[in-house]
């Protein structure tokens, strides 16, 4: 998501000085915004929201301390529910919402309370349902569609679409395992594993490879007996490592905590969490906050695996 207020990009916004500590003021700033009236208010306040936000979001990921990024998404999240309130039907600012909301359940929501990240990943997916219905200009909503009625239109994906794809499955899958009625909720699984299998396909290194992860997980949950495969599991997990690259912590602390528990190998689970925990200092600042969001994972399973095995 990329646009311009005045002459100013997101990238120079970086450069004047964009850091964590000025990130809630910046979103402040959109909620402000928004709260203008206008039509030529409105457009310009569409394109600076994207521009905040896609600068805001490099910031986040070289921040290596998670709790000032939980703090500063928590203001963004408030600043993009602003934006789409103005512009219901913008495919952009909605995608934008469901990433936004997705990542941070997951991140630094899920564990403590699915309560919590239920509601979160209801908004995101409500977000996603309603971005890939007027990116793909359909009457309804993937959510309203038969799992063959859902193939037909993933047979001809634009690799453009991609991302509208791949944010739908993954707030989708989010709410499903968040959701208080399993049961019910899981009628949903075979739209959610077509969308990443269309995404495998197509692009399957968006996002660092995270269909791998997905399926990875998914496949983790399966016992054999109901068609798991833990081979391919395997598989899945090892795709995700090589696609995000040896500096990427986070897939292999996945790596252990699903596959390794799954078929119970407690030797490849600590020293897969060893690992993470001895790798040095990452060269890409990019990887700051998934690094350390990582190695706070790796420390917690590590304190458990009396429990786990």
């Amino acid at each position: 998501m990329t646009w311009t207020p005045f002459c100013v990009t997101s990238d120079q916004l970086i450069m004047l000085g964009l850091d964590s500590r000025r990130i809630s003021i910046l979103a402040l700033t959109i909620l402000f915004v928004f709260s203008l009236q206008g039509c030529s208010i409105k457009r310009f306040a569409r394109k600076y929201v994207r521009a905040a936000s896609s600068a805001i979001s490099d910031s986040l990921r070289q921040q290596p301390d998670p709790e000032i990024a939980r703090d500063a998404s928590a203001t963004l999240l408030l600043s993009i529910d602003a934006a789409i309130s103005r512009s219901p039907d913008d495919p952009a600012l909605l995608l934008g919402g469901a990433q936004s909301y997705t990542t941070y359940s997951s991140a630094f929501v899920q564990e403590e309370s699915a309560e919590r990240a239920f509601i979160l990943y209801n908004r995101a997916l409500e977000y996603a349902l309603r971005a890939s219905r007027i990116a793909f200009d359909l009457d309804v909503t993937f959510a309203d569609m038969t799992p063959d009625q859902l193939s037909v239109v993933l047979q001809n994906l634009d690799p453009d679409r991609v991302p509208y794809i791949y944010w739908t499955a993954y707030s989708w899958a989010g709410w499903l395992v968040t959701h208080h009625d399993t049961i019910l909720a899981i009628a949903d699984l075979p739209k959610i594993i077509n969308l990443m299998e269309a995404v495998m396909k197509i692009s399957p290194e968006f996002n660092d490879g995270g269909v791998f992860l997905f399926l990875g997980i998914y496949e983790s949950r399966k016992p054999v007996i109901a068609g798991g495969n833990p081979e391919k599991c395997r598989e899945y997990f090892e795709r995700a490592i090589e696609i995000a690259g040896e500096e990427a912590l986070m897939p292999r602390v996945l790596f252990a905590q699903y596959y390794a528990r799954s078929i119970l190998d407690r030797e490849l689970f600590v020293q897969l969490l060893d690992e993470v925990l001895a790798a040095p200092p990452t060269r890409s600042s990019d990887l700051n906050l998934a690094n350390a969001l990582a190695r706070l994972k790796a420390t917690k399973l590590l304190s458990s695996v009396d429990d786990l095995f």
